[in-house]
Order: C-alpha cells, then sequence, then structure tokens
C-alpha cells in the first residue's frame, strides 16, 4: 500500500539523484580535460613525476605522484605559485582558441626559486606563442631570461 508507494518514490528518487550526479562529474571531466591536456607539458618541465588534480569544483586540490596526494596547501609557496602560473596559462591557451589573448602575471614568481624561475621563464616564452604574456614585477632582475621581450619600467610613485 502506501508504505511500498513512499518506497518506490524514494528510490526513483535516488536513482535520479545518482544519474544526476554522474552526469554532472562526467560534463566536469569533459570540461576540465582540455585545461589538464594544456598543463600536463608545462607540469612535466617543474614536476616530471605528478600530474595536477582537480576538485569537482575546479579548485586545485594539489600535485599527484602515483597514488599520493600532496594537498596544494602543504606544497611550497614557490610550489603554490607555480602550479597556479601553469593552470593560468592552460585554462588562457584553452578560452584563447585560435585567437591569442593575454594574460597578466603581477608579480607571480616572486617566491620562486632561481632554477625554477628559469623554468617557468622557458614555459612563458613557449606560451607567448599562443598568447600574449605580459609580467609586471617589482623584481626586474627575476625577467632576465625570459626571451624577446618589451620592457617597460615605471618610474616611482613615490
Amino acid at each position: 500500500g502506501d508504505l511500498s508507494r513512499v518506497q518506490a518514490r524514494a528510490d526513483a528518487a535516488k536513482r535520479l539523484l545518482d544519474a544526476l550526479a554522474t552526469a554532472r562529474r562526467e560534463a566536469q571531466e569533459r570540461l576540465a580535460a582540455p585545461v589538464l591536456r594544456r598543463v600536463r607539458p608545462y607540469l612535466k618541465e617543474i614536476f616530471p613525476t605528478s600530474e595536477l588534480a582537480l576538485s569537482e569544483t575546479w579548485e586545485i586540490e594539489g600535485l599527484q605522484t602515483a597514488n599520493q596526494l600532496e594537498g596544494f596547501e602543504h606544497l611550497s609557496g614557490g610550489a603554490q605559485e607555480q602550479v597556479g602560473v601553469l593552470v593560468r596559462l592552460g585554462l588562457a591557451e584553452v578560452l584563447a582558441g585560435e585567437d591569442r589573448l593575454p594574460i597578466v602575471l603581477d608579480d607571480a614568481l616572486v617566491n620562486t626559486d632561481a632554477d625554477r624561475r628559469r623554468c617557468l621563464l622557458r614555459i612563458l616564452d613557449r606560451a607567448s606563442r599562443k598568447l600574449q604574456v605580459i609580467v609586471l614585477s617589482c623584481h626586474e632582475a627575476d625577467l632576465d631570461g625570459l626571451g624577446e621581450m618589451k620592457r617597460y619600467k615605471l618610474d616611482s610613485l613615490r
């Protein structure tokens, strides 16, 4: 009677909820896949054994190495900076499509050590073939080796 009808509705609602959750997860994976594909070659240059882990809400969860996830909050400040730049590059490339969109990086490498900074500058140089890369920095020497660029020095406002 009434109990079996309520149970049948509850089972149907559960199946619908599960189907919607699956569809949502698959849609998010399809949307994230192009960004992850663009980030992967850049990431391999800095973190050769790691993959980027994103949450269902596109938040950076951290770096996945084999079966070990190193949470984003546990990465060093420099590593967080580097991953952030790489994700921004990948996302900008996907959004640009065949166009050449600008990406602005404002003092994005201040916590990065010299070796990784050189690697990131090579990555930025490579990305500049697809994007218009604009780097703002108070640390001019950090940008030496960025490749062909135009520099504009702003006078101090003090």
